[in-house]
């Protein structure tokens, strides 16, 4: 993991030196953006039932309220595009446990759905995605398209749950998560190139294939083997960095006459050595 971060701190410092080098933030639509599990197995008797906030999504989608930071982009050769970024992104899980359901449902009625989730997990990361972007022809709007992998830091984990007697109750657990989790992204979108100033409209789909702990005894639900799956639709605003050259002023060279060439050298004989 070192030499991954050298490595792109190298590519941050050396992006500088391209002619064609954009700087900007990226935010994201947080109604828009946020992640959904898989692989979830439940630690308690009666299992778990991932919640659905929204019917357009998948069961157990977390909006994601934040989603944003800086990014740096240059060319690097024909339609090929290195971006580099640094961003702020909050994931997690919701839930309900069933038997606890099963109960709420015989006591009053609430529906096929709790009012209050029982439990849920959340973790913020500091997220590093690094991308190859492919651009197509187009003098003003291009198609872009992406691959990449990111390191994402953990910086901050909370459990929270309902208490029988009412209200939530959170504890932290940043202990009980690995500290680096690494994903693969892909990502689709366009690009508006205007002068000094660039617009990048963008889906991206980012998948964890490292996991996000290693123990299994963690509250309600084994995270042991889970995956996330997070999904953004950003709005980026770079401004293109202006590189001039400096130019080296050469001195004239003088003119080499036979009257400049003194008299012991100036000779049309030739000589052997």
């Amino acid at each position: 993991m070192k030499r991954f971060l050298t490595a792109i701190a190298f590519l941050i410092v050396t992006t500088f030196s391209f002619a064609q080098t954009a700087i900007g933030i990226k935010v994201a639509s947080p109604y828009n953006t946020g992640n959904f599990t898989s692989a979830v197995k439940s630690n308690i008797e009666g299992g778990i039932t991932l919640s659905e906030p929204l019917i357009l999504f998948p069961p157990g989608y977390y909006p994601s309220l934040l989603s944003s930071g800086v990014f740096v982009r240059t060319h690097l050769k024909n339609r090929w595009h290195l971006q580099i970024e640094v961003l702020y992104k909050r994931e997690g899980v919701w839930y309900y446990r069933n038997r606890q359901l099963e109960e709420e449902k015989k006591q009053d009625t609430i529906g096929a759905w709790s009012p209050n989730r029982h439990a849920s997990y959340e973790w913020d990361y500091i997220d590093i995605p690094v991308s190859f972007q492919w651009e197509a022809n187009g003098a003003l709007l291009r198609l872009v398209g992406e691959v990449g992998l990111s390191p994402k830091f953990l910086v901050r984990a909370v459990y929270e749950t309902n208490q029988p007697e009412g209200g939530d109750i959170t504890y932290k657990v940043q202990s009980s998560f690995n500290p680096v989790v690494l994903n693969w992204h892909l990502g689709a979108g366009l690009i508006l190139d205007k002068e000094r100033w660039i617009w990048l409209f963008q889906t991206r789909l980012s998948n964890s294939f490292t996991p996000i702990t290693s123990k299994r005894g963690t509250p309600d639900i084994n995270l042991k083997h889970i995956k996330t799956h997070h999904v953004a639709f950003t709005v980026s605003v770079g401004y293109k960095l202006s590189k001039k050259m400096r130019t080296i002023p050469q001195e004239e060279l003088p003119t080499i006459t036979n009257d400049s060439i003194p008299a012991e050298v100036n000779t049309s004989q030739e000589q052997d050595f």
